[in-house]
């Protein structure tokens, strides 16, 4: 991230106020995102995988550790974390990261209905984490 250091911004956010803004998140948007035929058609686009994999990660790191961390970090929480059934695709997603190209069609199709799957196991995983620790997080921006 480029910038100051969140402290210096002069937000406070409390762990409470981070988690509520993850939790409407989830129920606001993820829960109707995963419903919405139009939007997993979408999958069948390298870019939205990705943004999948990673937001859902990133607002699933959150729920459970009451903080905010990068793509990357989230991709490495999540294989450490997650069941190896969603590895490949969080491996895919970085390796898109780093190298972007294009895909064979069926390959596309393939990675479109897994990132669906996980998508929805995501959304289940968030809606039942609770958070690891309690505590205040002074200096955070908002996300």
């Amino acid at each position: 991230l480029l910038g100051p250091p969140p402290a210096e911004l002069g937000f406070h956010v409390t762990d409470a106020e981070l988690l509520a803004a993850s939790r409407r998140l989830v129920e606001e948007f993820w829960t109707m995102w995963v419903r919405s035929r139009h939007q997993l058609l979408g999958l069948r686009f390298p870019d939205h995988v990705d943004w999948v994999v990673f937001g859902l990660l990133r607002t699933w790191y959150t729920l459970r550790e009451v903080d905010i961390t990068t793509k990357p970090g989230a991709a490495a929480y999540g294989l450490a974390h997650l069941p190896p059934r969603w590895h490949p695709l969080i491996r895919q997603a970085l390796a898109r990261r780093a190298a972007p190209g294009p895909q064979p069609w069926r390959t596309r199709l393939v990675t479109a209905l897994q990132a669906a799957a996980f998508a929805r196991h995501m959304v289940a995983e968030c809606r039942q984490t609770r958070p690891k620790r309690d505590g205040d997080r002074a200096g955070t921006a908002a996300p």
